[in-house]
């Protein structure tokens, strides 16, 4: 669903809503250049349609914040790009355009999760197949913030020297991230995809978290990713095969 501005392409300006036919749009999308994620959840709904099973898909924007479980706890991006600069000694940028994604915190995605399963226990409408896919947004950053909010957290744990972002080509990105894969790091780390969710809303699900919750959280991810070190690995999550 991304506009890639750096390169061009899908220069549109929609703010999508889960009360659009967005599974609709994502065959379109998935018509002019296959993209990993986007085929799975396409395969996931039309499986669903074919053997009479009803599917609901949860598509999050970025996720941040330190999760509770035994195992992973952290998202994808900002501990990503917080290793990047880590193993160059320098805060990096994707591109050069200042593209907007909306943000959740991990704790108002569970919550929404618990609402889901819990209509669907309790035998309340959920929407399913070409009209389940879902939203949740807490906010909307903008890559620079992103990236800014990296590099300052960094500066002040003193784990590198400036706050100057250096900015990394499309396909120098590419290398570090997504294998080469440039269709995938855009996507990933320097597009445009905004979206609502309105169903949630309608159940009464309000994200408790804040911009500035997100604006904050740089600062406490830096410890858990330090922790993590060399173990993180965008491309394993990214890389379209």
């Amino acid at each position: 669903m991304a506009v890639l501005p750096s390169s061009g392409k899908y220069l549109e300006s929609h703010v999508f809503s889960d009360k659009n036919n967005i599974h609709a749009y994502e065959k379109y999308r998935e018509s002019l250049h296959s993209y990993a994620q986007r085929a799975a959840e396409i395969a996931v709904v039309e499986t669903g349609l074919a053997t009479g099973v009803r599917t609901t898909v949860i598509m999050p924007p970025t996720i941040y914040g330190i999760g509770s479980g035994f195992f992973n706890r952290l998202s994808v991006q900002i501990p990503n790009v917080m290793q990047t600069a880590l193993n160059r000694g320098r805060a990096i940028r994707v591109g050069d355009q200042n593209a907007a994604w909306n943000h959740v915190h991990i704790d108002d995605l569970v919550t929404f999760y618990e609402m889901v399963l819990a209509r669907i226990i309790e035998g309340k409408e959920v929407p399913h197949g070409e009209k389940g896919v879902l939203f949740t947004d807490g906010g909307e950053f903008t890559w620079t913030e992103l990236y800014e909010g990296v590099a300052k957290a960094l500066k002040k744990r003193g784990k590198i020297d400036t706050e100057e972002l250096q900015t990394l080509s499309l396909k120098e990105a590419a290398e570090i991230f997504t294998g080469g894969d440039e269709y995938s790091v855009e996507a990933g780390f320097a597009s445009n995809a905004r979206t609502r969710g309105d169903i949630g809303r309608e159940w009464g699900w309000e994200p408790r978290k804040t911009h500035s919750d997100f604006l904050n959280t740089f600062e406490i991810e830096v410890d858990a990713v330090l922790e993590a070190g060399k173990s993180l690995n965008y491309m394993s999550h990214m890389k379209d095969d």
